[in-house]
């Protein structure tokens, strides 16, 4: 019998928890895994180090992925066990900035925002710190405007205010994003001229 495919997100584990059970019941057995001609590792080499029970060497980009596992009865090596899995890696790309509030007749106005770049279909959440402690998710998540703006009312800080935000997307990945919004620096034109002062006789 095959593993039972699996989807996961990137930097997740790939459990093939059943490895043992599918294919050696539970016999000792050393395990290899090999590459199996999918549609990101079209190969069939041996993946160097890939010796026990759960594959741990896993791709670091998105894709379709094929592999084989080969389990070789420690007492006898003329029984061997072959399973195949597909592993079908998800991963969410895109980028932030913070934009300072803008200026009016030399005083800041609450009106810094979020800019986010990169997203398609994607909900967010956020809050301010670094790290996220929501409980938010795709489904309750908030919509990304066409435009990346996803709040544009943030007060002007004094010095700066990091923000965590949170992209979800449908199939249960995420990614944090932190950005800095910047202190504005309003200063009214009489005053904003450099001057110059003398001291002499």
């Amino acid at each position: 019998d095959d593993l039972a495919d699996e989807e996961i997100c990137l930097g997740e584990s790939f459990s093939a928890a059943s490895t043992t059970a599918v294919i050696n019941n539970g016999v000792s057995s050393s395990f290899q895994w090999y590459n199996n001609g999918g549609i990101d590792n079209p190969g069939s080499d041996a993946i160097a180090g890939q010796t026990s029970a759960t594959l741990t060497a896993l791709p670091t980009t998105e894709g379709i992925y094929s592999y084989l596992v080969r389990a070789t009865n420690t007492g006898n090596s003329a029984c061997v066990g072959v399973a195949e899995v597909n592993l079908r890696i998800r991963d969410i790309q895109g980028t932030g900035i913070a934009i300072s509030a803008t200026c009016t007749d030399g005083q800041p106005n609450n009106n810094g925002k979020i800019f986010l770049t990169g997203f398609k279909d994607e909900t967010f959440d956020y809050h301010a710190g670094t790290v996220y402690t929501g409980g938010g998710s795709f489904a309750s998540g908030m919509p990304i405007p066409d435009d990346g703006i996803i709040i544009s009312n943030l007060q002007n800080p004094s010095g700066s205010q990091d923000y965590v935000v949170r992209v979800f997307d449908q199939y249960g990945c995420f990614i944090d994003i932190v950005v800095t919004l910047q202190e504005a620096d309003c200063c009214a034109a009489e005053f904003c001229v450099p001057i110059r002062v003398y001291v002499g006789g």
